[in-house]
């Protein structure tokens, strides 16, 4: 994982994996039949872990779809800031991995997608969020929610980018942080101000890798 992160996978060896992990070329290929096979490990590690750990967040999250939300964003930044090289390779690399193993990712990222723009539609549907209208249809309707899912998505994806573990904040922080900057762009007028902390706490400032 950190010769694809440093090196990118295409230029990545199984030599230099062996080299890495002082093995030969054969012994790594006891393993995995190919480097895609270590590719294909990785990524599907990384989405099986945050699917989980957004999925407990929402179980464990107080009812609505604000609260749900809000939770699953927290989830999800706070994976790529504690993971960052697996997030980078996950979502630079994947787009080597072949078929069926690239199709099933794709899968898997649409999933998780889809549970997001769900979480917003609930939330539309709920009165506690709203989004600009792209047309008066209910196609309209439906493209904008997954556009905005995306967009949260995004925001999460990108902490790996600059995040530091010894910055000003701890990764819990900036990822509630984060989560109630995202909630701010959907929430419905006079909402925005009212953050779903259950504590109450403000964002708490750490040296620390966790929360």
């Amino acid at each position: 994982m950190k010769l694809f992160h440093v090196n990118g996978f295409v230029t990545s060896t199984v030599r230099e994996i062996a080299e890495a992990c002082d093995l030969t070329p054969g012994a790594i290929y006891n393993h995995f039949g190919s480097k895609h096979e270590i590719l294909y490990s990785i990524v599907k590690w990384s989405h099986d872990e945050l699917e989980r750990e957004v999925a407990e967040a929402i179980a464990a999250a107080p009812d609505g779809a604000r609260e749900k939300l809000r939770a699953a964003l927290v989830a999800f930044t706070r994976r790529h800031t504690l993971f960052p090289e697996a997030a980078r390779v996950t979502n630079r690399d994947y787009r080597f991995l072949p078929e069926p193993s690239r199709s099933e990712v794709i899968g898997l990222r649409r999933k998780l997608r889809a549970l997001i723009q769900r979480l917003v539609q609930d939330g539309i549907d709920e009165g506690v969020m709203a989004l600009p209208a792209l047309d008066p249809g209910r196609r309209g309707r439906h493209l904008a929610a997954e556009i905005v899912a995306m967009d949260l998505i995004n925001m999460s994806v990108m902490v790996a980018e600059w995040y530091r573990p010894n910055g000003p904040l701890s990764s819990q922080s900036i990822s509630e942080f984060q989560a109630d900057v995202a909630l701010q762009m959907v929430t419905t007028e006079g909402r925005g101000a009212q953050p779903a902390r259950p504590n109450g706490n403000r964002y708490t400032k750490s040296k620390s890798r966790g929360s």
